[in-house]
Order: structure tokens, then sequence, then C-alpha cells
């Protein structure tokens, strides 16, 4: 079975088609982009107004550091820009003679996976993934992008489960005020629930939308979890 998993937005996926995955897995990058300026007319000493007859990239188009980005062509001779960075073109102004690139900054925090499985494909902000069985619900509202073993437990019996808790999401159909703050001391993932916490808490959180979903995940019994914070959308799977 195929489940579609979206991707936080400017993020770049670390993962390739064919590759096993679980919690651990190294999943996401994180993004920094900025907008360098080049003052094209001025460096290939030519008017303002003619900078679009010496670009050799439009706009939307994929420059590589090292590649030309503009010429100015002489009777006998030729003079290039090229460009330091690998970006995007992203604005070509004609008034300053100025091109616009958006380059992305190296580095950045890596997100390990929110989902355990193959990988069938993946896109840009997209992932397709393997599983043996799935169930798709709607959430409330959900604080981020988070997953893991899931373990469904009652408010009363909170205390007596610290061990089989830690690291993994925990599922409480409502959890008391003065129990909340026990979900981080013992350690647990994140917290899935029918009501939101009256409190905020440190670990990911989740609520589902319809009530009657309730009945229907503890039936399913699937031991693993993927909340899709994007489109407010949970998976149970195996």
């Amino acid at each position: 079975m195929i489940i579609k998993l979206p991707l936080p937005d400017g993020k770049q996926p670390l993962i390739k088609e064919g590759d096993i995955v679980d919690f651990d897995t190294p999943l996401i990058k994180v993004v920094e982009k900025k907008n360098i300026k080049i003052p094209i007319a001025q460096e290939l000493d030519i008017p303002a107004k003619n900078i679009f007859l010496s670009m050799t990239k439009n706009v939307g188009e994929k420059i590589e550091q090292g590649e030309v980005l503009a010429k100015k062509k002489a009777l006998f001779s030729e003079k290039t820009y090229v460009s330091d960075y690998t970006g995007i073109v992203k604005e070509i102004d004609h008034q300053e003679g100025a091109v616009t690139l958006s380059v992305t900054e190296k580095g950045g925090e890596k997100i390990n996976s929110f989902f355990k499985g193959k990988v069938n494909k993946v896109d840009d902000d997209t992932i397709e993934l393997e599983v043996q069985e799935a169930e798709k619900f709607e959430l409330k509202e959900s604080s981020s992008f988070f997953g893991g073993e899931a373990i469904l437990i009652d408010d009363k019996s909170l205390g007596h489960f610290k061990e089989e808790i830690s690291n993994k999401i925990v599922l409480i159909k409502k959890i008391e005020k003065y129990n909340q703050l026990k979900l981080e001391v013992i350690g647990a993932a994140g917290y899935i629930s029918l009501e939101p916490l009256s409190r905020e808490i440190d670990i990911p959180s989740a609520t589902l939308l319809k009530k009657e979903d309730w009945d229907k995940i503890k039936k399913l019994n699937l031991p693993y979890v993927s909340v899709i914070k994007k489109d407010n959308t949970i998976y149970f799977y195996r």
C-alpha cells in the first residue's frame, strides 16, 4: 500500500527512492535562502536598460557557479560575467541594471524521519511511502510534523507505563491537567487526543477532529503513527 506524505515547506529531502527509513533516519535538511544582487550593467559597462540583451538566463532559470550569467559582445571582443553562486534568477531590473539571485546557503539543521517504511518515490514536497496497511484521519489541529511508535493508554494508568511510554507517541482520549506535565517528564515523543491540552508542553501534540474516530483507531490498533501538519491529517499504519 502506498501513502503520500507532504514534507514541510523549505526543506531539502535527504532520502531517495528505495531507502528503508525509520524514526532515526535523517529525513530532511532545513534550507536557508538569501538574495544576492549583482550589478550586471556596472560589471559589463553597459546601459542599465540593455541588461536583458546581455543575459544568458531568464527569470526562474537556474544558474550554476562558474557559468556565464551575462555577456557583452563587441566587434572584436566579448566580455562576460561568470556567476559566483549557484541559484535561481529571481529578478532582472532594467532600471538598476541588476540581477537578483535566490541562493541556497550550505549547512542547515537535519531533522529525523516522522515515518517508517520503504520509500517508493521522492519529490520536492512529497514522499510516497510503501506500507502494509494504513488508515488516514482528520485532525482539528497539530503542533508540528511528528511520528513514531504509538501506545494507547488511559489517563488513570499514565503513571504505570513510564518505561513503555518513553520515546513513543501517546494516545489518550482525555488527559487531566495535572497529568499533562508527566508526558514530558516520562519522555513521551508526542501526544494525540480528542481534546487539546489545557497547558503548553514542549512535546508535539495533535487533536483529532471527529470523536467517532477514536473507537476506530482503538479497533485498528496499528503500531505506527505520522502526523502531517501541512494538511492536518494523521496516518496510523504498519
